[in-house]
């Protein structure tokens, strides 16, 4: 089960959402500002004849017109994210913005423990279903 919380008020869905909005943080951004969660909406097909779908990308940074999306390198390559990361590509880069897909390679590693240690950092305890 993944990590799920906000930060400064910013909804985040796992550590690793977390950890790149620090990162991006220290690198001057501002987190709810200047770097905006969830904010562009992409349709997609999984196939031409397919029923029309939309991608929210995580991140978007209005300082260099990047949008990023924090993606495990395990589930890269499935059929749906190859997908998104396609229709992501044409429709951004016709918008002038570039789209890149970061991963556990590029992003600091970020354990609950200190996350929950963070100031501002708010982990949601989810319910677990009953059986």
């Amino acid at each position: 089960m993944s990590v799920r919380g906000t930060y400064k008020g910013v909804r985040f869905r796992s550590l690793m959402e977390l950890s790149f909005m620090l990162m991006k943080e220290r690198e001057g951004r501002v987190v709810g500002d200047t770097l905006q969660y969830e904010i562009i909406r992409i349709k997609y097909r999984l196939s031409p004849k397919g029923r029309e779908r939309t991608y929210v990308v995580d991140f978007f940074d209005a300082v260099t017109l990047v949008a990023y999306e924090v993606k495990p390198r395990r589930r890269r390559n499935t059929k749906t994210n190859l997908a998104k990361a396609r229709a992501a590509e044409e429709t951004l880069l016709a918008e002038g913005i570039e789209y890149r897909i970061v991963d556990e390679g590029s992003i600091p590693p970020l354990s609950r423990r200190d996350a929950e240690k963070i100031p501002g950092v708010v982990i949601t305890r989810r319910r677990r279903r009953k059986s």
